[in-house]
């Protein structure tokens, strides 16, 4: 990219002994760098083929979709509402002590609490899997010396010492379907 000078003071004495002609050519040319270099400034990437990156700290405010409706954001009045209701017997309590005062340091481990601030939190409990060996009976017949197997209550796996039971396969068959 080529870097223009400014103007000399000669290049304007120039102009003007050449008369108003010339003086009107050399505003017109200034007036078409200037408007190029603002042109060039004005670009960023909402306008151009210019990346986000560099937009640098001059981001555009981001525009959001959703037509305004006039009314305040949250819940509008009259609007009932839901909550989680808390419990009277939790699965699980956990304290939590103040070992000091948080102003001057004191310790309180001795100081019986005063109150509690309760909260409670509603989750789903840790899912694992559970195990079920089945074993198979195997006895001697005394009268022949073969061997039987009890196997009616076995589930049949073929060459597979190990499967999944019914209810992983219906949970696996019920998220893969929510999938598709």
């Amino acid at each position: 990219m080529e870097t223009r000078h400014l103007l000399t003071d000669e290049e304007i004495g120039e102009a003007y002994d050449q008369g108003k002609e010339a003086v009107i050519a050399l505003i017109h040319r200034l007036v078409e760098r200037f408007q190029a270099l603002e042109d060039r400034v004005a670009k960023n990437s909402q306008n151009s083929g210019k990346p986000p990156s560099s937009d640098g700290l001059n981001k555009p405010a981001p525009k959001s979709g959703r037509k305004r409706t006039g009314r305040k954001s949250g819940g509008q009045l009259g609007h009932k509402g839901y909550t989680l209701k808390a419990v009277s017997k939790p699965d699980h309590v956990k304290v939590h002590p103040v070992c000091e005062c948080e102003y001057c340091h004191t310790s309180l481990q001795k100081i019986k609490a005063k109150r509690y601030e309760k909260r409670q939190v509603f989750d789903l409990p840790t899912v694992r899997m559970e195990v079920t060996e089945h074993q198979a009976e195997v006895k001697e017949c005394p009268h022949c010396g073969n061997e039987s197997q009890g196997e009616s209550a076995i589930p049949v796996m073929g060459k597979y010492k190990g499967r999944f039971g019914n209810a992983f396969v219906n949970i696996a068959y019920s998220v893969a379907s929510k999938l598709r």
